[in-house]
């Protein structure tokens, strides 16, 4: 039998189905897990894939992060597989009558993780163009994280300028966030304060976002307003009361 779409959970043996079933599959799906168990899948898939000079499908995860019975958070690798990255695969996936998944509806999914093997270097138009067809695909993406592999350097906050633009088609997103989830405790204790580069690219974000209200910063500080009182941002208050009870 030939596959053309394949879900699963992350306990397969992907990169062996990824291999006997290259020449037909275009789209794998996995019930997500952990993120650095997703990364090393995908890794390993796509390094076996190469090695042979095989094609590689799109490959994306989901999982429920409320207490509805929808799937509404996608996780995508869009800088591994390959640069032509699509989301029609995905929504094609998503709509098809196989009876086997019947909880994946593209206006249920609200969350996006998109990992990628680094923040900073990669290609900002490439960004640009997947948010965008993103919310074609998906119009009520409400959350967006930006995930690297690479270890975080530290980066002044102009290096975020071009995510002003990048997330400009998302108008219903609330919650933005750069996290690496590789951070230990000790790091995320010495988060750097809020300067006033962070605060104007927040307020850049709202112009163009005008639900955003919450903004977490790669090894950085973490903003947040109340929209409906239509306050400034400030940092975060559970993030001092974290460190205060820490102080304990």
């Amino acid at each position: 039998m030939r596959l053309h779409i394949f879900h699963c959970t992350q306990y397969f043996d992907i990169p062996t189905i990824a291999c006997a079933q290259s020449s037909t599959l275009k789209t794998l799906g996995m019930e997500s897990g952990d993120i650095q168990d997703l990364f090393h899948i995908v890794s390993n898939t796509v390094n076996e894939l190469d090695s042979r000079g095989m094609s590689k499908p799109v490959m994306f995860a989901y999982e429920r992060d409320t207490y509805l019975p929808d799937f509404n958070a996608l996780t995508v690798f869009p800088d591994m597989p390959a640069a032509n990255f699509s989301w029609q695969p995905i929504l094609e996936s998503y709509d098809s009558n196989n009876g086997s998944i019947p909880t994946l509806s593209r206006e249920h999914v609200s969350t996006v993780r998109i990992l990628l093997k680094d923040l900073f270097s990669v290609d900002q138009k490439f960004i640009g163009n997947l948010v965008e067809e993103m919310s074609e695909f998906f119009p009520f993406i409400h959350g967006l994280e930006f995930i690297p592999q690479q270890p975080p350097l530290w980066k002044e906050c102009n290096q975020y300028s071009d995510f002003v633009s990048i997330i400009s088609p998302l108008k219903e997103l609330n919650e933005l966030g750069f996290h690496n989830h590789l951070l230990l405790t000790e790091q995320i204790q010495k988060r750097k304060e809020p300067s006033e580069q962070h605060f104007l690219f927040a307020r850049n974000c709202s112009a163009a976002c005008p639900k955003l209200r919450n903004i977490g910063f790669l090894c950085g500080p973490v903003l947040e307003r109340d929209v409906e009182k239509g306050e400034d941002w400030k940092q975060w208050k559970a993030y001092y009361d974290y460190r205060d009870y820490e102080a304990l």
